[in-house]
């Protein structure tokens, strides 16, 4: 999932996502053309854990 798409999900702003990245709740990967991504299973956890 991409940024954007992460912070329409939960509701919040980017700023939101990243704080979230650097507190290390979520891990980005880099895609080949060094766009930020995450793993879908780390962001459906982390909706998990905040009652989501």
């Amino acid at each position: 999932m991409t940024p954007i798409q992460v912070a329409q999900y939960f509701g919040v702003r980017m700023r939101r996502v990243h704080y979230w990245e650097r507190r290390r709740f979520l891990t980005p990967v880099r895609t080949a053309r060094g766009e930020r991504v995450y793993m879908t299973m780390e962001v459906e956890h982390l909706a998990g854990m905040h009652g989501r």
